[in-house]
């Protein structure tokens, strides 16, 4: 909780060992709750058998993510920009932009937790369910965001909602 990320740029990070290794191409976070704030995310790769999260991974943690840009990042396993998994991330004022996987979740892949965007832009974001977003079995909010041009190739390009409330309001 008193880990701070402040103004950084994290670019051409690859996760392409074994299990844990193939997660969290620019960040790789577990059972920890970072403050993230004006950082760029760009160019990671995460996963070359069942990792997700390019950009960045959560599992168990509920970072505060604030005026970042996640650019341009991939993913082999969900979560071309950001993956979290059985946590309660807060991301607000982020912009999720052309990542892509091979699976669900282009822009991010959320599964199990509580996870809230607000005012966050989803733009050319890519993969075969929910082209900006993907929700598994969580309690999803999303606040004041905007999704534009994301494709999924199966369904959901913007937002696809497995199961699990989903609020998405303005």
């Amino acid at each position: 909780a008193n880990t701070i990320l402040d103004g950084i740029t994290i670019t051409g990070g690859n996760a392409n060992g074994a299990y844990p290794d193939d997660r969290g191409g620019g960040m790789y976070c577990v059972s920890s709750s970072p403050t993230v704030t004006n950082c760029t995310f760009s160019g990671n790769t995460g996963g070359t058998g069942s990792g997700g999260g390019g950009g960045m991974y959560f599992e168990y943690s509920s970072p505060k993510v604030t005026n970042c840009s996640i650019v341009n990042n991939s993913a082999t396993y969900g979560g071309g920009g950001m993956y979290n998994y059985n946590g309660s991330p807060n991301v607000t004022n982020c912009i999720f932009d052309n990542n892509i996987t091979n699976i669900e979740g282009g822009g991010t892949y959320n599964a199990i937790g509580s996870p809230t965007y607000t005012s966050c832009i989803f733009i050319d974001n890519d993969a075969i369910e929910g082209g900006g977003m993907y929700n598994n079995d969580g309690s999803l909010a999303v606040i004041d965001c905007t999704f534009n041009s994301n494709e999924a190739r199966d369904n959901g390009g913007g937002i696809a909602n497995d199961s699990g409330p989903l609020s998405v309001t303005n």
